[in-house]
Parts: C-alpha cells; structure tokens; sequence
C-alpha cells in the first residue's frame, strides 16, 4: 500500500495572519510538526512509501525528514497548486498511485489515535473508495486497479468509524489540541524529548544557568533551550527549539514557538509566542510586540550576543598587539645589558 499526503497550502487565512511565514503542515503540534504526526500514522499502519504534494516551493520539508531512509520511509516530493481539486491531484500522480492499494490524506487537520492500538488489518477491509472527513478534511482508501477517473471524491462513503480527527480551523483549535495532547494524550503518539519520567519532556543541549529554577509537570522543552536565574515553567508549558527564558520569568498553559526569547520579569499564560506575536489562546487576540527586551526572535538576540562576543575579542587581540612592543623589549633589555657589560 503507498499513500498520498495533500498538504498544499490552502485555506488557512489564520495562520497567515497569527503566524505569518509559517508553511501550514509544518505546524507543531506539541514540538512535532503535524505533517510528522500523517507519517507516523503510515509507519504504524505498515505503510512506507509515501507522497507529498506540497505547494511550499523551499526544501525545509525535504530537510527535516532527509528522505526518510533513517526510519525506513520512501519520501517522494511533488509540487501541487492549492486550485487543484483532489481527483485532479490524483490523476497527476496516476503513476506513484497506481497498481496498490493506497491511502490519501487530504486537508489540514490533525488525527486522534493511540500508538498502540493501530490495526493495520482494518485498511484491508474497508470499503472500495471509501472516505473520513468532510469537504476540508478527508481521508481516503482506494483499492488497486480503480479507475481514479471514476471515482466522485466528494460524495464517497465514510469509513474508520474509530477514527476520529480535530479540526484545525482556528487559532482556538490549535492551542486547545497542543493543551489536550500534553495533559491527557501524551501516551498515544510518539512526542520529542526525554520522557524519563511522566510528564516531562526534555530536548538536548538544554541549559539551566541557576539551581533555583521551577519545573511543574506536565512539560515540554524542545532542544537548544537556555533558562536563566530564577525561571518558573509551571504545568502544560510548552517551550519549542532554540528559545532563551530570560531571569524570573513564568510559563504557563503556553506555547512558546520556535526561535523565541523571553524577556525577565515576565508572566505568560494561556498565551501563544510566535515571533513577536503575543496570542491569546482562548480568545484568539494577538497582539505584535514592538519591544525586544519584552520578547523578540531568537536570531536578533544571538545576533547581538554574537557582536558583543566579537567586540571582545577584537578588543582582547588590540590588547594583546599593545603588549607585543613591550614583551619584546623586556626580552631584548637583558640582551642590550650583556652587550653593553662586554664593550
């Protein structure tokens, strides 16, 4: 059996305007990017060769999953434009399709299942064309041999009475998933991180500048993490890869995305951070911050660090290059003395 993901970029007008830049499916759910979450559904469903038709014309997908060899995937990429209707998608890609069983996966949404409890037979015994979901979020089996031309993807029947998906049409739809994964459903899908004990979650090179910190389960921290003097990360904080938590600030029931810092002194909960975008997970507000010292991307504050770094070492080599003139001439004063004694 092979599947066929659809995750070209189509209605999303939330994300464009709450998390502008940031390609539908790369989305993280949890510190996992959604499109990874349809991909560990295939594996579980003994399912390795897979499509992509994406509409993001860069290689970061390509990137992240490297293919796939190194969890025994065959990754093939195409592109797709969001026009397109999913017959059409199909027949585009009769040749991957053709001659097996296969599975589409069609829409932004996010799939509710347990990791052990997938029963790969049940693919077997579906009906012909058979479909979940509805006109935005679709999930369709298709026997092998079918004539894709004759198939009315719009009006087949449902199938997989168990499985149950989550809309994902708001910024509400997604920060209340993100919450319900880390506090009831951390079990049922394979999540990033160290899980040595329940509820917490643990990137590498995560760096804790003072003792005195604060960590209340359940938790996440994504890699290349660094906690200053005195930080509280209280329950269902979910802190992404390469944020800086600056002194005697407090997380709560947030989402801190990728490539953040936090400024000192601060309090956030029930809040989403994306860049210098301040989102009310409840309401769905946002606000832009202007002030970078109250939060800004991470890049702008390395980028400063670095400049101060350089500065001290081209501060340190002029200090040294002073000093070169008065090494040499206490080596040379002994030398000058002897000459001097022998005439």
């Amino acid at each position: 059996m092979r599947r066929l993901i659809n995750c070209v970029d189509m209605e999303s007008t939330w994300m464009k305007d709450i998390m502008p830049g940031l390609f539908p499916h790369y989305l993280r759910i949890v510190n996992k990017p959604l499109l990874e979450y349809f991909i560990d559904f295939c594996a579980l469903n003994k399912i390795v060769d897979i499509r992509i038709v994406k509409s993001d014309p860069t290689s970061e997908m390509e990137n992240y999953f490297n293919t796939g060899p190194q969890k025994g995937f065959n990754l093939s990429y195409v592109m797709g434009r969001a026009n397109d209707s999913l017959g059409k998608v199909v027949l585009k890609n009769s040749n991957f399709c053709s001659d097996t069983d296969l599975l589409i996966i069609n829409g932004l949404f996010f799939l509710n299942y347990h990791k052990d409890k997938i029963d790969p037979s049940v693919l077997e015994r579906t009906e012909p064309a058979s479909m979940y979901g509805g006109a935005k979020e679709d999930i369709y089996f298709i026997p092998k041999n079918r004539k894709f031309s004759e198939i009315d993807f719009a009006n087949s029947q449902r199938f997989f009475p168990d499985l149950d998906i989550t809309k994902l049409e708001s910024v509400q739809d997604y920060y209340n998933l993100s919450m319900r994964i880390l506090k009831e459903n951390q079990d049922d899908y394979f999540l990033p991180g160290y899980n040595n004990k329940p509820g917490e979650f643990i990137g590498r090179n995560v760096t804790f500048n003072s003792h005195r910190s604060v960590f209340k389960k359940p938790f996440m921290i994504g890699n290349d993490v660094q906690f200053y003097e005195d930080c509280h990360i209280l329950e269902n904080s979910i802190i992404g890869n390469h944020v800086i938590i600056d002194a005697h600030s407090t997380t709560k029931d947030c989402i801190i995305y990728d490539q953040t810092y936090l400024g000192s002194c601060l309090e956030i909960e029930k809040k989403i951070i994306y860049r210098n975008h301040l989102i009310d997970g409840i309401s769905g507000e946002y606000i832009n911050i202007i002030d970078q010292f109250f939060v800004s991307k991470i890049n702008k504050i390395l980028e400063n660090e670095l400049f101060k770094f350089t500065q001290k070492i081209l501060a340190l080599l002029g200090l040294i290059i002073g000093f070169i003139p008065f090494i040499i001439g206490m080596l040379l004063k002994p030398l000058s003395k002897i000459m001097f004694d022998k005439t």
